[in-house]
């Protein structure tokens, strides 16, 4: 698995403002490849047509930087993570999780912006880094958050269709095939 410690990536994505504080979002990520077998968790609903192969590990954190006149330990405000797995050979990425850290966190996500923020950021960065992908996959529930909410949040991020391995409603499908 990746560590913090062997971060590639660390870009601007836009400013955010969280309370009366405005600064500048960014994507930190780190990446590794891996074996995985069919008998991970992912088999529950990703519709893999292999039973085992090589994946990508993308993990990130998503943090602002603070204006300048800011105090040096103020400047940098870790505000959220994010996982993601893409299967090499059936070209599928699933966006494991992207959260908010539980102070920054609201309890409906259908209204977050700074949720909504984040994972338009980590998702156009999968998007970027594996062009091939054909379809993205996320689970349909998410623990800090109500479930019949969240399956509305994850519609509104375009995922419409259900899995078609797996318990019904486990996991939705955004197709984007085609570059959607």
């Amino acid at each position: 698995m990746p560590t913090e410690g062997n971060w590639t990536v660390d870009e601007p994505c836009g400013s955010l403002t969280l309370g009366e504080h405005t600064g500048t979002l960014r994507l930190r990520a780190c990446t590794q490849e891996e074996d995985f077998e069919r008998h991970t968790a992912a088999r529950e609903f990703v519709p893999l047509t292999i039973a085992r192969g090589r994946r990508i590990v993308v993990k990130a954190h998503f943090y602002t930087a603070e204006p300048e006149f800011m105090p040096t330990d103020l400047r940098q405000s870790r505000i959220g993570d994010g996982e993601a797995y893409y299967y090499l050979a059936d070209e599928i990425l699933l966006l494991w999780r992207c959260n908010l850290l539980n102070r920054y966190r609201a309890a409906d996500p259908t209204a977050d912006p700074v949720l909504h923020a984040i994972w338009n950021v980590f998702e156009a960065f999968l998007r970027r880094q594996f062009p091939h992908a054909r379809l993205i996959v996320t689970p349909a529930w998410n623990r800090p958050y109500d479930q019949a909410l969240w399956r509305e949040y994850t519609r509104q991020c375009g995922f419409l269709a259900d899995s078609p391995v797996g318990l019904p409603g486990m996991a939705l499908i955004k197709d984007i095939w085609g570059g959607d």
